[in-house]
């Protein structure tokens, strides 16, 4: 996860050779493992978007995830 000053995630980036460093921590990147909660109603509709979404993945990590970030849908 890429975070800003305010420790916000800003960017989600699925399985990053080289992820982007904490704010004043160079040395120092989040990671996360994989655990998703979800209510069922907010799930369904993700998921009913994506399969509409021409060119997705159907990942969690590739294109839900970064979607739900990019748009403050959450």
């Amino acid at each position: 996860m890429h975070v800003d000053t305010r420790n916000w995630m800003v960017e989600f980036v699925e399985k990053f050779k080289d992820p982007p460093s904490i704010p004043n921590k160079p040395d120092m990147a989040l990671a996360l493992m994989g655990i998703y909660v979800f209510e069922t109603r907010f799930l369904i509709e993700q998921l009913q978007r994506d399969a509409a979404t021409e060119g997705s993945n159907r990942d969690f990590g590739k294109d839900i995830i970064p979607y739900i970030v990019k748009n403050d849908t959450a």
